[in-house]
C-alpha cells in the first residue's frame, strides 16, 4: 500500500519511515498545501499534539489515528461521517484496529500516493 509522508523533518530525521516499499516524502511547499495534502488522505497518520494534523483530520473526515498518550480528541474532534478517531499503539496492535484502518483505505474516498 503506498504511503505518503509530510513532515517539515529531514531525510535523516525519516531515513527509516523512508526505506520502507511505497512510502513516498512530499517536502513541504506552503502550510496551505500540505494541510489540503493532509486533508485527502484516505487514513491520517497524525501527531496528536499537532493542531495541523487535528485540522487535516478535521477537514477530511477521515480515519485518523495518533500515538498513545496524544488522542486527536484532545482538540475536540470528533467523528462527523462514522470514520474512527482513535489511537494506535504498533508495539501493541489491536487486529480491530488494524482491520478499521484498512477498510478504510478500501472503502474511503481520497486518494493513495
Amino acid at each position: 500500500m503506498p504511503a505518503l509522508v509530510i513532515s517539515d523533518g529531514d531525510r535523516c530525521q525519516l531515513e527509516e519511515l523512508l526505506a520502507l516499499p511505497a512510502v513516498s516524502l512530499l517536502r513541504p511547499t506552503n502550510a496551505l498545501l500540505d494541510l489540503w495534502m493532509l486533508a485527502r488522505c484516505r487514513l491520517l497518520l497524525g501527531t496528536g499534539s499537532s493542531t495541523f494534523s487535528a485540522w487535516a483530520a478535521f477537514l477530511g473526515q477521515q480515519t485518523a489515528m495518533t500515538a498513545p498518550g496524544k488522542p486527536m480528541t484532545n482538540w475536540g474532534l470528533e467523528p462527523q461521517r462514522g470514520q474512527l478517531i482513535g489511537v494506535f499503539n504498533p508495539r501493541k496492535p489491536d487486529d480491530s484496529v488494524i482491520e478499521a484502518m484498512l477498510g478504510s483505505l478500501q472503502t474511503a474516498p481520497g486518494f493513495l500516493a
